[in-house]
């Protein structure tokens, strides 16, 4: 699992899709869609629109640094 999307479970976000693990906010805003709401076959409708995901990317950002940090303390201990 990407940090990315470990970052997001942390911050209680579920509800985004992450294509990749991005490195910048331009690639996360990019490669994320959120699901904003269902048709009529229940299908998800997503959006790209940042307004709608509820975080920003230097709130993933920070959460993502602070997991790998756990990580790599975990791994040298």
């Amino acid at each position: 699992m990407s940090y990315t999307v470990r970052a997001l479970q942390a911050l209680n976000i579920h509800d985004i899709i992450v294509e990749e693990d991005p490195s910048s906010e331009n690639e996360f805003f990019s490669q994320s869609h959120k699901i904003v709401d269902h048709d009529s076959n229940n299908s998800a409708i997503f959006t790209s629109d940042p307004t709608k995901f509820g975080v920003t990317w230097d709130e993933v950002n920070t959460k993502r640094a602070e997991l790998i940090a756990e990580d790599e303390a975990q791994e040298y201990a």
